[in-house]
């Protein structure tokens, strides 16, 4: 270690310098607060007032009482990589085109924005239980729900990431999904999680109006969430499931096998993704899947 030995000649700053300190000092912390308002992608931050919207229309839905409606919810829990933002929308354009009129979604998203305004809701934990207040009031008896949670996930938990809404990472445990879940009961519901150990949260999601399918084993990792890929593995296999009329049951085989058969060519361990069957699910396995 070598030490500085004093030196007479060493004098302090001129004072001139501390305006120009403080003046870089404010430069900056104007630079950061407007850096965090551009990555957000407006002025208000949350899109609370799209969420708002969504929420309006929904309530003020002129359809019929009697009339069968397949709402989907999709939320991009993450920031960190576009490809979870790409899952809820892609899910949203196949459901969309499957069910036509009968058709509605509540869309949230993590995604980071960089320039003009944000089209979707930030996918917050607040703004989430929101959505979830929401339809435990103005569900009604013939709604079927879709749910779509991608993000990174450990076992028992799942990342909800958006900087700078957050300054470090929040945790969704299998306890708030299952309260999620809970809100839409006892309408039957098809819950989707992509991300790794997400079959972990399974011992809580044991409702009989759930349909769950998770895109790993609660010991596993699963794959397709860097930025290089489209969409999550799960995701992009279930969706190429999709396109094909077949019944609950040859949907989840097909998806499967497809993500298998990717991993084995990868070289990778297999995700092992699961299925857990509500009671009231169990007889339509064998209809068309757009049926549940």
């Amino acid at each position: 270690m070598i030490l500085a030995s004093p030196s007479p000649t060493l004098t302090p700053p001129p004072r001139r310098a501390a305006p120009f300190a403080r003046l870089a000092l404010l430069f900056l912390l104007v630079w950061l607060s407007g850096c965090s308002s551009f990555i957000l992608g407006e002025a208000e931050g949350t899109g609370a007032h799209r969420l708002s919207a969504q929420l309006q229309r929904l309530q003020s839905d002129p359809s019929p009482l009697s009339e069968t409606r397949y709402i989907f919810i999709g939320a991009a829990l993450n920031d960190r990589q576009n490809v979870f933002d790409a899952d809820i929308r892609l899910l949203d354009q196949q459901f969309a085109a499957a069910y036509g009129k009968a058709y509605r979604s509540v869309l949230l998203s993590n995604r980071r924005i960089t320039e003009g305004p944000r089209d979707l809701p930030l996918a917050s934990i607040d703004q989430m239980d929101e959505v979830f207040e929401f339809w435990a009031e103005h569900k009604r008896a013939n709604d079927r729900f879709i749910v779509l949670l991608s993000s990174h996930g450990a076992p028992g938990i799942l990342e909800v990431s958006q900087q700078p809404l957050y300054r470090n990472a929040r945790w969704l445990s299998s306890k708030k999904l299952e309260s999620w879940m809970g809100a839409l009961e006892p309408n039957r519901s098809w819950l989707m999680i992509s991300a790794c150990f997400s079959g972990s949260h399974l011992d809580r999601l044991h409702q009989d109006h759930l349909l769950v399918m998770t895109a790993s084993s609660a010991k596993t990792p699963s794959f397709g969430c860097a930025n290089s890929q489209t969409n999550t593995w799960f995701v992009s296999e279930l969706s190429q499931a999709l396109k094909a009329p077949q019944s609950f049951g040859a949907l989840w085989d097909s998806t499967y096998a497809n993500i298998a058969k990717r991993e084995k060519q990868m070289k990778l361990p297999g995700s092992m993704p699961q299925l857990r069957i509500g009671s009231e699910h169990k007889e339509g396995l064998n209809e068309d899947w757009s049926r549940f």
